[in-house]
């Protein structure tokens, strides 16, 4: 939070305005040798297809590759004006490199730094705004986290410098079968991935705009000096990213009522209130130089337009800045009129140009404005919001008496009534008090739907609006909203030890900064989120608040899931740490069918017998062994289980019918018959074997128990088999 200065209007004298100087030499280009840059212009041989996207063409412009190699050129240029060496992966326009070959420009020279500059292009024509694609973090994580600093800085100076929105913020994408040395899953551009294996401290690759999207062609691609300033943001970014200062200027602000700020390579930031009705102008002046010699000055206000502001040559300045180039002008001044300001915060920005036809940050004012004494001031803490989540709008002043009105967007007061009117006696409105309680004025309710509405104060309730109050505009959204994708229904079944595929998306006004989810009530984890267009596609309203996620995937692990039903609940945590349930699913873990080799001791004693719908049905474990005798007679790290997967121990019975498990999964396949006088004549016989094996098959038994001498009278008669039908039938 900055601090807010009170304004007191006071006459500075010139000795005030000039501190000492001491103006340092450059910085030495051999303190910047550590950092080579290599630059990548994507694509190229259009004779073979490989230019790149060609969307821009349908408004004029001209396939991909052009505006990379026009970009990557310009930002190489920026670099090394600063001192940084810089490699570049073709030297022609037409060249197409592969993707090894490119890497071979960075390990070859010894670059540390790989940025791939690219124009993007989606399905979606209303996709646009920057994208940054990094590595996934599985692999050298340290790489793709200095990739991700770097292209986050980029990005932020393609929106500052060049106006290109951020899309999403550097993200990545798995390869579907690919892994690296380590096991982990692989990156999805190859670009990446030979980067990453060529141990480079960063590889990333930066999508300027979107070729798909009219907007951004039409106001950056068909724009030469926006093409030239995309290569200067992202050699700022990298700059940056790394403190290196390409320019030198110095810079004195004095602010009206405040002691002059600024300093060599300094762009400072005041902050002021000033109030309507009493402070009739705010003084935007001070003096600026520039090593490229600065030829002029312009001020921006809210973000608008930029507008040169006067200036003049100060003799004070040039004896004070004698290294300095100024020919022609070194300061400016400005009466900012306060009554043109919005009610409220403002942002002014005031930047330098240069001779070269560059432009550099001088100072950042942000003036709050009060309204003046006896004005109603409309304020809201949010300017989105659900239909069941009201937002507060504060009035300050003497509210008593102004009137709201909501309007659709698009709607102006006098042509069209209002949606509803509310008015104002305790300084507070809410979204409730207009839809509730406020005036209809006879329009339907059907028309107070999701949507962006804007919002008028008025003195009386004839359209009078008090000039003081800015129009708030507002975007109504219908709460959340989520789809799980897979698993596609609840009760799936999975083989133990596979993975099950978890994915979807969800929305919410306050946007989300996690989603998670939870097996068989456990804890919850994190799941991996990006952002999918389409979803935006469908819902528009929540592009800002779900900027940075709105979708979801996980792989389920189920190797130390039991082989039963198990339950799996995913939910959304909101930025205001909220949580609310996407959905909630079952799904069956089934034993893992075994396709090995069961091996058993050439003296073991026991035989497999394969010819019972291909199950391994092993035969010959005598009455009264223990599991670890049986157990012993394998070959192989085997345990004996009964029919559940529970491990047994002590002595096995007679008639057992027991499952093989190996590395922690069952196998229905591989099961043992214990031999053992079912028939009650004496002696284990095949006879015997023929009998259990009826049990197991029958589709009615659904456990295996014993077929022995169950009742203990000392024989194994009739009686017994009728204890083993209670006992195993379901």
């Amino acid at each position: 939070m900055k601090k807010i200065i009170s304004i007191m209007l006071v006459v500075l004298t010139v000795a005030s305005l000039i501190p000492a100087i001491g103006v340092s030499a450059a910085v030495p280009n051999s303190s910047l040798d550590r950092y080579k840059i290599t630059l990548d212009p994507g694509h190229g041989l259009k004779s073979s297809g490989w230019d790149g996207a060609d969307g821009a063409t349908d408004w004029g412009g001209e396939v991909e590759d052009k505006y990379n190699w026009r970009i990557a050129n310009q930002a190489k240029a920026t670099l090394q004006a600063a001192g940084v060496t810089v490699y570049m992966t073709k030297s022609t326009l037409e060249a197409c490199p592969d993707f090894q070959t490119r890497i071979n420009t960075a390990t070859n020279n010894g670059s540390g730094t790989f940025v791939s500059i690219h124009n993007n292009s989606s399905d979606s024509t209303s996709a646009s705004g920057s994208q940054v694609f990094i590595g996934n973090g599985n692999y050298l994580p340290d790489c793709d986290a200095r990739s991700e600093a770097m292209g986050i800085v980029i990005q932020d100076k393609l929106r500052d410098e060049v106006g290109i929105r951020v899309n999403t913020r550097p993200y990545s994408e798995n390869s579907g079968s690919s892994y690296y040395p380590d096991g982990s899953r692989q990156d999805y551009y190859g670009i990446i991935q030979r980067g990453k294996r060529a141990r480079l401290h960063a590889v990333l690759i930066v999508e300027g705009c979107f070729q798909s999207n009219q907007s951004d062609v039409q106001t950056f691609l068909l724009n030469p000096q926006k093409v030239l300033d995309m290569g200067t943001a992202i050699a700022h970014g990298i700059m940056e990213y790394y403190g290196i200062s390409g320019e030198k200027y110095h810079t004195m602000i004095e602010p009206d009522g405040l002691s002059p700020v600024g300093g060599e390579n300094k762009a400072p930031e005041i902050s002021a209130v000033v109030q309507k009705g009493i402070n009739a102008t705010y003084g935007i002046k001070g003096w600026s130089v520039h090593e490229d010699e600065a030829t002029g000055y312009e001020y921006q206000v809210n973000g608008g337009s930029w507008t040169a502001l006067p200036a003049e040559l100060r003799s004070d300045v040039a004896n004070a800045t004698t290294s300095y180039p100024q020919s022609k002008v070194n300061s400016f001044i400005l009466p900012l009129n306060v009554s043109s300001l919005n009610t409220g915060a403002n942002t002014i920005k005031v930047r330098g140009k240069t001779a070269s036809g560059g432009t550099y940050d001088i100072a950042t004012y942000n003036l709050f404005v009060n309204p003046a004494p006896g004005t109603t001031y409309m304020t809201t803490n949010k300017d989105r919001y659900c239909l069941n989540e009201p937002i507060k709008i504060t009035a300050k002043g003497d509210c008593e008496g102004a009137w709201v009105g909501l309007f659709k967007d698009g709607e102006e007061p006098g042509s069209v009534t209002s949606l509803y009117w509310f008015e104002m006696h305790t300084g507070e409105v809410t979204v409730n008090d207009l839809v509730n309680d406020g005036i209809a004025n006879s329009r339907a309710s059907t028309d107070f739907t999701p949507g962006t509405y804007k919002l008028y104060t008025f003195v009386d309730e004839d359209y009078y609006q008090d000039p003081n109050i800015p129009v708030k505009t507002l975007t109504i959204i219908d709460s959340y909203h989520s789809f799980l994708d897979d698993p596609a229904s609840t009760g799936t079944s999975v083989s133990k030890g596979e993975l099950l595929h978890t994915q979807g998306w969800a929305l919410h006004p306050d946007g989300l900064s996690a989603i998670q989810i939870s097996i068989d009530n456990g804890a919850f984890v994190n799941m991996t989120t990006y952002v999918r267009d389409d979803v935006f596609a469908a819902y528009p309203n929540y592009t800002t608040s779900c900027a940075d996620m709105n979708a979801f995937k996980y792989d389920i692990p189920t190797s130390n899931l039991t082989v039963s039903s198990h339950t799996a609940t995913i939910q959304a945590v909101t930025k205001n740490n909220e949580t609310f349930e996407i959905d909630v699913f079952t799904f069956e873990v089934t034993p893992m069918a075994y396709d090995g080799e069961i091996t058993i001791k050439d003296d073991s004693g026991l035989t497999i017998d394969e010819s019972a719908d291909g199950k391994k049905e092993i035969i010959g474990v005598k009455l009264g062994m223990t599991a670890e005798q049986l157990t012993a007679l394998f070959d192989g790290e085997y345990a004996i289980t009964d029919a559940n997967g529970n491990a047994l121990e002590g002595k096995i019975a007679s008639g057992c019918i027991i499952k093989l498990s190996y590395e922690g999964a069952f196998y229905d396949t591989a099961v043992i018959i214990v031999d053992c006088d079912l028939d009650g004549n004496g002696i284990a016989s095949t006879k015997d074997i023929i009998r259990a094996k009826k049990f197991m098959a029958d589709s009615s038994v659904v456990c295996y128990s014993k077929a022995a001498d169950l009742n203990r009278d000392g024989v194994v008669t009739a009686e017994d088999i009728s204890v083993i039908a209670q006992t195993c039938v379901g």
